[in-house]
């Protein structure tokens, strides 16, 4: 079943732009991965910090933070430069390095 959703042009272009920055295709018509896009989104988006104990809520927080520690990884191998990361839920830490290749 085919739904639409209505967005405001400022919104479409952003919209448009963050698929293409994750390498969808976003356009009118047949080949559009607007779809795609839209269940990658739902896949990343942050999910609510749940949990009984500590360790949980820890462990939910990670897995939140895991896609921006990866670009953040990215973008500073592409500087020349990595990211040490060091954490435990269980222990309730986490400790981000900068490191040099």
């Amino acid at each position: 079943m085919a739904r639409t959703v209505q967005l405001s042009d400022d919104r479409y272009h952003r919209l448009v732009q963050m698929a293409r920055d994750r390498g969808f295709e976003v356009k009118s018509g047949p080949g559009s991965q607007l779809g795609d896009f839209v269940e990658w989104l739902l896949d990343n988006a942050p999910q609510p910090l749940e949990g009984d104990t500590p360790t949980e809520l820890w462990g939910r927080f990670l897995v939140n933070i895991l896609p921006h520690l990866n670009d953040l990884a990215a973008g500073l191998a592409d500087r020349g430069h990595g990211l040490d990361v060091q954490a435990a839920a269980q222990d309730g830490h986490l400790i981000l390095n900068q490191s040099d290749f």
